[in-house]
């Protein structure tokens, strides 16, 4: 429950970095937003990954087959090949930031991201390709039209990794809508299951009755806010109050979704197993 407080004690004034004197204040402050947003970023793209390696098990729950370890592996080769490949395009430009922000001597690692990435593309590449195949072999042998979505699903997730070879940005993009509307759609019929028939209790009950309307919602809420604090704010800290909002409810996000989709839990496993 503290986990909010702390998170807006620590996220929101490292975000301010740039209203610090420069010299050492700046630096740490700085040092430690760069850590939190990286800490954001890559925990981003595994919680991604690990949405729709759960929604690749829940299909194969469904339909009696599929391996756990090769479905986990599948996303996270497509995953590796992504980021191993865009370190070599994106080096320049990020030691370039950085050092603009007081960090120049990290531009020593500069050539090692360089080559590293060129070394680890073609291993990585044909370590990806092998694990399709077996995934691919193992759907051949269990294929009837039922598995159309399940392999319909695995395709958007290849697609949408391809997305990262126009930008950087675009992937992030695709991947984070997708994450959304997969989320609003999952949790809403979740819901909607649950508290379906019931006319007392908690104020959910009338949220979940319009499987879209109550997300549409809160979506526009927060899409009011974001452009409240970027444009409505007519001062400097604008930008760090954003970049805080997002940094916030981002790992919020993560930290509440492992407590709400804990399948661990049987309550949990029958209803999400169970959904029509």
């Amino acid at each position: 429950r503290w986990a909010p407080v702390v998170l807006i004690c620590v996220v929101f004034p490292v975000c301010l970095y740039q209203l610090a004197p420069r010299g050492l204040p700046r630096n740490l402050l700085y040092g430690t937003y760069t850590a939190i947003a990286m800490l954001s970023g890559v925990w981003n793209l595994y919680h991604l990954i690990m949405q729709k390696f759960g929604f690749l098990r829940i299909y194969a729950s469904k339909l009696g087959y599929g391996d756990v370890r090769l479905d986990r592996r599948l996303f996270f080769t497509w995953l590796a090949v992504v980021i191993v490949g865009a370190a070599p395009s994106y080096a320049q430009a990020y030691y370039e930031h950085i050092a603009r922000n007081g960090f120049g001597w990290a531009s020593m690692l500069k050539p090692a991201t360089v080559v590293a990435g060129k070394i680890l593309i073609l291993p990585t590449v044909l370590y990806a390709a092998y694990t399709t195949r077996q995934w691919a072999t193992v759907e051949w042998r269990h294929y009837t039209p039922a598995s159309l979505p399940r392999l319909v699903f695995a395709l958007s997730v290849g697609l949408i990794c391809l997305t990262f070879a126009q930008s950087l940005l675009l992937g992030f993009i695709v991947f984070g809508f997708s994450h959304a509307f997969e989320y609003i759609v999952f949790a809403n019929l979740y819901a909607h299951r649950r508290y379906r028939g019931v006319e007392s209790g908690p104020p959910m009950r009338f949220w979940a009755r319009g499987l879209f309307l109550g997300p549409l919602l809160a979506n526009l809420a927060i899409a009011g806010i974001v452009i409240a604090l970027y444009r409505g704010l007519a001062f400097r800290p604008a930008w760090g109050l954003a970049l805080g909002y997002g940094l916030a409810s981002s790992l919020l996000h993560f930290l509440y979704d492992g407590l709400l989709w804990k399948m661990s839990n049987a309550k949990t496993r029958e209803y999400v197993l169970d959904l029509r």
